[in-house]
């Protein structure tokens, strides 16, 4: 949670001043190119791009191995579905940053007139950002690889019951820290194959998505429009809730108002 704070936090803070550059554009697809133009944007962006991708010695390293490991050690076909997330993690974050910062500039010619990098209320947290983002998570740095996960023992008073039990799972699945040592590399080359993957398709060959997605217009239709979970909520919560507002306003106009406000008066007169 601790090292999530910084580099997600970034992920916001920088995307509002990409909008903020941009004059309150949002799409993607109408940006790129933009590296060179808000530079301090784009490399504190980067930081905690390569920061929720779980490369070393960046802070989520640290966290996301913690996690890996132990679920590893209770289950391992929930440690094959957070190792795939770990690499489309990568994937989505680098398609974020080369459709945003590198390639070819796609930004309406109006809007590219005035693109500015953010003032400094906006940048100076960026950095503070990218620097607990690099930084955040050495204070656990695991014991297998030198350091003495200072972290976990500053909470022991507060979680006694849940550190032992990591500490035992942890002991329990390292066997001399082989399996550790294993776990950590193959996380970091799924993410670094989700990296590539994305600068493959985004940069060096951006007619490849286009191809999967008319090659499979169905699946690509369903993903696109996010499991149709919105359309979904909207139809069963959001526009029953619009129904029944318009039927209370209906009653009060008609009811309420017609016959017991407006039908006094009527019948008064």
């Amino acid at each position: 949670l601790m090292t999530h704070a910084f580099f997600k936090a970034l992920l916001f803070l920088g995307s509002g001043s990409v909008i903020h550059a941009l004059s309150g554009e949002q799409d993607m697809r109408k940006m790129g190119g933009l590296w060179g133009k808000i530079p301090t944007t784009a490399k504190t962006f980067v930081i905690a791009s390569i920061a929720i991708s779980g490369l070393p010695p960046l802070a989520a390293f640290f966290s996301k191995d913690a996690i890996l490991g132990a679920t590893f050690e209770h289950n391992k076909a929930l440690w094959v579905v957070g190792f795939i997330t770990a690499g489309m993690t990568a994937f989505y974050m680098f398609r974020l940053v080369n459709m945003t910062f590198f390639g070819a500039s796609r930004v309406d010619h109006e809007v590219e007139h005035h693109i500015h990098e953010s003032p400094g209320s906006m940048t100076v947290p960026l950095m503070i950002l990218a620097g607990l983002s690099i930084a955040g998570g050495w204070i656990g740095w695991p014991e297998s690889l030198g350091g003495s996960d200072r972290f976990a023992k500053f909470l022991e008073p507060v979680m006694a019951k849940h550190a032992e039990e990591g500490a035992e799972a942890v002991t329990a699945a390292a066997s001399g820290n082989s399996i550790e040592y294993i776990l950590m590399l193959a996380s970091v080359l799924i993410a670094c194959g989700g990296i590539w993957l994305a600068y493959r398709w985004y940069i060096q060959r951006p007619e490849v998505p286009e191809k999967i997605a008319a090659a499979s217009p169905f699946l690509y239709r369903l993903l696109y429009n996010k499991y149709y979970v919105d359309q979904i909520y909207d139809a069963m919560f959001v526009n029953r809730a619009k129904d029944l507002g318009n039927a209370l306003g209906a009653f009060d106009r008609g009811i309420v108002n017609g016959i017991g406000v407006d039908g006094t008066g009527w019948l008064t007169r």
